[in-house]
């Protein structure tokens, strides 16, 4: 309690949740080119998103090999491996909603690059 000039004040302090999914950020090489067979890297931060769960996918013509790897300081690391070439998306989702739009991925026999 504040008393100002013999006045009694309560005050109220809450903290606004200012999280989810829309303080998610992903970014790395592995969202904008990558070779055939060879591990392609990202990361993602969610320390400002709160609690929650994170979900990736990566898509396409052949299975994609996808480590995970939580650094425990609100950011991880993902790195997958395609072994075919074609038209991959690769998705990721914060408590089930969508925080990077899917990217479409044209993987070649050499090289892939990403469409935003």
């Amino acid at each position: 309690m504040n008393c100002v000039r013999g006045i009694q004040i309560n005050i109220k302090i809450s903290f606004t949740q200012d999280g989810g999914a829309h303080r998610v950020h992903a970014g790395g090489s592995g969202l904008e080119r990558g070779v055939q067979g060879v591990p392609s890297d990202f990361n993602v931060w969610t320390r400002e998103a709160g609690h929650g769960s994170l979900a990736i996918s990566v898509e396409g013509p052949s299975k994609a090999v996808v480590d995970f790897k939580d650094r425990k300081d609100g950011s991880c690391h993902v790195s997958y491996t395609v072994e075919e070439p074609g038209e991959y998306s690769v998705g990721i989702r914060f408590n089930d909603q969508v925080i990077e739009r899917e990217r479409l991925c044209l993987v070649a026999a050499w090289s892939f690059f990403c469409q935003i």
